[in-house]
């Protein structure tokens, strides 16, 4: 299991990417600025803006790096 960080993974080629990871039993820790209503065990959610968010909660190993 690989473990990817998708920012903007609530809606649109985001969602769409972060569906897939899961699908394939990768991880994923998404940041979005609202819910996304995801609900998934290998998903875990930060609800900010990238701009004021300082990264605490990411592990310290990621796979990829998503900005979509």
């Amino acid at each position: 299991m690989k473990t990817y960080f998708v920012v903007g993974h609530r809606s649109g080629i985001g969602r769409a990417l972060t569906e897939l990871l899961l699908n394939r039993g990768d991880a994923v820790v998404g940041l979005s600025r609202s819910e996304s209503g995801l609900a998934h065990p290998n998903l875990t959610e930060f609800q900010a803006d990238i701009l004021n968010w300082d990264g605490s909660g990411l592990p310290e190993l990621l796979d990829g790096f998503i900005y979509a």
